[in-house]
């Protein structure tokens, strides 16, 4: 029998490096008569910076993982993903939501909801923590209850999965302008309008992690730069988003985090308009 070359099996070959995970991009589109679809994109994207290749032949969308028929309502009505999930504000007869799982590719139904939001915002922070901010309330969605390992019965009771109310925001939630989270991933800053004035507006924060008596804090005279959401880059180190200036609409800003341990998040942070 030859011997096995080295490097083999039993000769101490050096462990293999584990690719780097694929990412992917899950875009709700609104590309058909009776509701949603839900399409994976792949973003793994050859590196052309250094060859004489052409530029690659456009996409299509990939085909549909999931479709949701269900009213038009807009974005504002799906939460972006929190964890491994999205969640629908499609609800059903018994006020259940309908939720996604992009890992397992399952379908299956979140927490019983009061009363359909008008205009939400949803909010993931790291892991499975979802926060939906509304008009006239503060809301955070609780860990999923444990999977049943036996049959239920009638008089079984388990614990629901469900909405857990957060101190009302002092402010109109029709006067939100832009909001974030800040890189210590526990904070939020929503910025408002203030009506009737000429000042700037002015910018509130929640500490999510405050263990005693969590509350919103003004900070006054200033808000961020940004119409809707911003996204915090690793790399840059600041928020991205889309500038909220009439004159330079569509055009991305960053904008520094302001630090919230020495209280520089009392003052406006520097920001930049890119061309």
């Amino acid at each position: 029998m030859p011997r096995r070359p080295e490097g083999g099996r039993d000769g101490g070959r050096a462990a293999k490096q584990r690719p780097p995970p694929r990412r992917h991009l899950y875009l709700v589109t609104e590309d058909w008569a009776e509701g949603y679809s839900i399409r994976k994109v792949d973003l793994a994207v050859d590196n052309l910076a250094d060859t004489d290749e052409p530029e690659p032949e456009p996409r299509r969308l990939p085909p549909a993982v999931l479709r949701l028929e269900a009213p038009h309502n807009g974005p504002p009505h799906f939460a972006a993903a929190f964890g491994t999930k999205i969640l629908f504000l499609q609800l059903t007869p018994w006020r259940y939501a309908p939720v996604f799982d992009v890992r397992t590719g399952c379908l299956t139904f979140g927490p019983r909801t009061e009363r359909i939001p008008a205009a939400p915002i949803y909010v993931p922070l790291a892991g499975d923590s979802l926060f939906r901010l509304d008009f006239g309330r503060f809301e955070t969605l609780g860990a999923p209850p444990p999977p049943r390992d036996f049959e239920p019965t009638w008089a079984d009771e388990f614990p629901e999965w469900s909405w857990r109310r957060l101190p009302t925001p002092p402010f109109a939630r029709q006067l939100v302008t832009s909001h974030a989270v800040h890189p210590d991933g526990r904070t939020f800053f929503v910025s408002v309008r203030v009506e009737g004035r000429d000042a700037a507006g002015n910018t509130f924060t929640f500490d999510t992690g405050a263990a005693d008596d969590p509350g919103w804090t003004c900070h006054r005279g200033w808000r961020l730069p940004f119409k809707g959401p911003a996204h915090y880059d690793q790399k840059l180190g600041a928020w991205v988003g889309l500038t909220d200036d009439p004159a330079t609409v569509g055009h991305l800003c960053s904008c520094e985090a302001p630090s919230i341990d020495d209280g520089g998040c009392w003052k406006p942070p520097a920001w930049k308009l890119s061309k």
